[in-house]
């Protein structure tokens, strides 16, 4: 098995998330706010919140995903999560995701994570093309990922089925190059 990286930024440690951040990540999930524009129900149990984390950690052991949990520095308490997923070695590329709690909003704190897992994904990892795919109603999303600069590149039409309904994606990205020479 990898070791699981740990990354930080000026304000923030983004660690590996464990069991023991079940009830952090219900609380926030169990918020219809959060989940509004989210691939998920709102959560109902700690033993979703549970799930969700084994899953996490069931895809990082198969090389499937990397899903960090984001901390203020000196506090070990989950405040939201950041991560890739829906990679391809072959074609290096992957997709971002990422929550926080609302207590949290509108502080600089994704921008701020997402850059360094930006970094991360393209130096470390060696990704040439990191994707996200937001609700395009989701404003605050479009200006975090246009601000981390990624670009829209269009929207897919009923792309998804989430809460028992098709919805459109606006697909973002940014390349490795764009990247390099920013």
């Amino acid at each position: 098995m990898n070791v699981f990286p740990e990354l930080n930024t000026e304000r923030f440690w983004l660690r590996r998330l464990t069991l023991n951040d079940s009830a952090a990540l219900f609380d926030y999930f169990s918020n219809d706010d959060v989940t509004r524009y989210y691939d998920l129900e709102t959560l109902t149990s700690i033993e979703q919140a549970r799930q969700i984390i084994m899953n996490w950690q069931l895809r990082w052991e198969q090389d499937e995903t990397i899903r960090w949990g984001i901390c203020v520095n000196g506090h070990n308490t989950v405040i939201g999560t950041i991560g890739f997923h829906n990679w391809s070695a072959l074609h290096q590329r992957t997709e971002v995701g990422y929550e926080l709690a609302p207590q949290y909003w509108r502080q600089g704190i994704m921008s701020e994570c997402l850059q360094e897992v930006l970094r991360f994904g393209f130096v470390e990892m060696g990704f040439n093309r990191i994707e996200a795919l937001i609700d395009p109603d989701n404003v605050s999303s479009r200006k975090l990922l246009e601000k981390c600069g990624l670009k829209q590149e269009g929207l897919l039409r009923d792309y998804l089925f989430e809460k028992g309904k098709f919805v459109d994606a606006a697909i973002f990205s940014r390349l490795k190059k764009e990247y390099i020479t920013s």
